[in-house]
């Protein structure tokens, strides 16, 4: 529904906050009995209260991964390079 353009029959709530925000809604809305979705649920929440960019965001992730800010550009790339297309 977010990325539809404007097609679907119903508009999204808060659409103009941004898609950062609605993922990490979804992801801090969602009653879970699996412990890692609970663990990334809760961290989700946190981020929105945080009010954090995804900027930000992702910079955290990198560090949390790997420390060394020289390794990130790497990661990203065998991230991206995974998926087809």
């Amino acid at each position: 529904m977010y990325l539809d353009r404007g097609s679907a029959d119903w508009s999204m709530p808060s659409r103009k906050s941004g898609f950062l925000k609605f993922a990490l809604g979804i992801m801090a809305d969602q009653p879970t009995t699996q412990a890692w979705l609970a663990d990334a649920g809760r961290e989700a929440r946190e981020a929105l209260d945080r009010e954090v960019s995804a900027e930000d965001l992702l910079s955290e992730l990198l560090f949390w991964q790997q420390p060394d800010d020289a390794r990130h550009a790497a990661i990203l790339r065998r991230s991206m390079m995974a998926h087809p297309g």
